[in-house]
């Protein structure tokens, strides 16, 4: 624990436990499109101490239609708290675009997301 009562893990195991929430995300997308595949991408976090980190993992969906698409992020929405998530945000953004977006949680863990 840090001085916050926040738990430590070690850069490493951050790395995988993003990669792997990442992927079953993209499990329950289950397209037929093609996934860029940056991996996880780790940044300090200083505001709570030099020790902590966190992780993200952007990646983009292309070359899948539309309905198709549209199907996935219904499923998503279904199979996310069936697989333990809570949905504490879903919408569109305020900007001209209208982007989807949701803000999802597992196991106190934040996750926000912008597909689009």
């Amino acid at each position: 624990m840090d001085e916050k009562g926040l738990p430590l893990r070690n850069l490493d195991q951050i790395k995988e436990d993003t990669k792997e929430t990442s992927d079953d995300i993209l499990r329950i997308l289950d397209l037929d499109g093609k996934v860029t595949k940056p991996g996880p991408l780790p940044a300090s976090c200083s505001e709570y101490s030099e020790k902590a980190y966190r992780a993200s993992r952007p990646w983009s969906v292309y070359d899948a239609p539309v309905a198709q698409m549209k199907e996935a992020m219904e499923r998503l929405g279904r199979n996310l708290p069936k697989n333990g998530w809570t949905i504490v945000k879903d919408g569109r953004t305020e900007s001209r675009q209208r982007t989807p977006r949701s803000q999802q949680i597992k196991g106190g863990i934040n996750f926000p997301s912008m597909p689009g």
